[in-house]
């Protein structure tokens, strides 16, 4: 079921509950503390930005790299009753300005200069480094109603002139509680966050975070490995390209072990994985060498890349490759593969663990309803599916059939275990 309430009491309610835990971890100068600390912080520029003399209903413009103060400025907008837009740090000039003029953002808050030809669009530019301070005690947003719009995203990798999506606060609370019931995960650890803010899926990941009683590392996307070594997270949310990296990685460092060692991890990890994966039996032989690989390299390897403590390793946005997943799965860290849409509030699918299989996008998550059509469409149904688009209700309808199905556009099947497998797009 999804809660009747606006993102504003669900931070309220959230940050109450987990008051004295760590909520932001940064790996460089930025904030670091607990869920009251920043609640102060986002109550603050919430009163801020009403102050500036917006209402109910504005829009606000997000354009920075994936740093605290984005999240800070969302929740903010949440509290305040404000429509926060993501504007991707990636968008040429032309998008973000058809961006900024297709949303009719009345603020922009950025970590960048922006070019003249953007800014005189906008009635007011603001700097991330000096976010709008103020002390309300009565904000507007506690009173917003579910099916009110919460954000407006508007899809990266599309045109130059992207719809957007417009999703409710009944939409994010759907995507919340679908990742709730399939990947629990206990208060006090920590998640990653280094992908574009202004794609849903790195987005509802945050919000999943701190749901949970989890803490955000804010991670510098040009230093992704460093990083990650020095955190040392539960979650690890990314893409094939993560993955593909700390593979390299992983074979570079195997070179430091030495011929016996070299010898017996090479091939070993995706052998075992395959195996896993398919359901076999691993022979005697393999056995053998997999726990001689496992104490003399794999475990010594995942400690050094911060891998030993993931407990969710994530990979969405594009199809991954499904021999590196069952090198992952035999090396110790699983690699589950998700399937979504910014009209779907983030995600639609996911492998849980138990039930990881390469190759497939996992089964439905709960209160998602998917089929697939007779010409192979994947379609999908439920709380999480937006109610349109931004200013473009007849393309929406073309999506959306009358019968509340969403055409993915892409073609997909579901294999003998009920997981969904997508073949490419339509």
């Amino acid at each position: 079921s999804v809660p009747e309430e606006s993102m504003g009491t669900w931070l309220v309610s959230r940050f109450e509950q987990y008051s004295d835990r760590p909520a932001v971890r940064s790996t460089g100068d930025g904030f670091s503390g607990r869920f009251d600390d920043l609640f102060g912080e986002i109550h603050s520029v919430a009163s801020g930005l009403l102050d500036l003399g917006l209402e109910p209903g504005d829009r606000v413009g997000i354009r920075m790299t994936p740093r605290v103060e984005w999240t800070i400025t969302d929740a903010a907008c949440y509290l305040a009753g404000l429509i926060s837009v993501p504007v991707s740090e990636l968008f040429s000039d032309e998008r973000t300005a058809h961006v900024i003029d297709d949303a009719e953002i009345d603020v922009l808050v950025t970590d960048d200069a922006v070019p003249e030809r953007i800014s005189e669009n906008v009635d007011t530019v603001l700097s991330a480094d000096s976010l709008p301070a103020g002390d309300r005690d009565r904000l507007p947003g506690l009173d917003a109603e579910p099916d009110d719009i919460a954000t407006i995203m508007y899809r990266i990798g599309t045109t130059d002139h992207p719809r957007g999506c417009a999703l409710t606060h009944r939409n994010l609370r759907a995507g919340i509680e679908m990742l709730r019931s399939s990947l629990p995960l206990d208060p006090g650890t920590t998640g990653t966050c280094f992908l574009p803010l202004a794609h849903v899926y790195q987005r509802l990941f945050t919000y999943y975070l701190w749901d949970s009683g989890a803490a955000i590392a804010y991670m510098r996307s040009d230093e992704v490995l460093d990083d990650l070594a020095a955190i040392e997270p539960e979650v690890l949310v990314g893409v094939p390209g993560i993955y593909e990296q700390l593979y390299e990685q992983i074979i570079d460092k195997q070179d430091e072990f030495g011929g016996l060692r070299q010898a017996l991890s090479n091939g070993v990890a995706e052998s075992v994985g395959a195996a896993r994966d398919e359901g076999r039996s691993i022979s005697t032989q393999l056995s053998l060498k997999y726990r001689v690989a496992e104490r003399t390299v794999f475990s010594t390897l995942r400690e050094r890349l911060g891998l030993d403590t993931v407990e969710y390793a994530l990979t969405g946005t594009e199809a991954i490759d499904t021999d590196l997943l069952e090198f992952f799965r035999g090396f110790g860290v699983p690699v589950s593969e998700l399937y979504g849409a910014t009209e779907l509030s983030g995600l639609a699918t996911c492998n849980r663990a138990g039930s990881y299989r390469a190759g497939s996008v996992g089964a439905p998550l709960p209160g998602t309803e998917i089929a697939v059509a007779e010409d192979g469409e994947v379609l999908v149904r439920g709380p999480n599916v937006v109610e349109r688009y931004w200013n473009d209700r007849t393309a929406w309808r073309q999506k959306l059939g009358e019968d509340g199905w969403y055409r993915t556009g892409d073609l997909g099947q579901f294999n003998e275990e009920g997981a969904l497998e997508i073949e490419g797009p339509k």
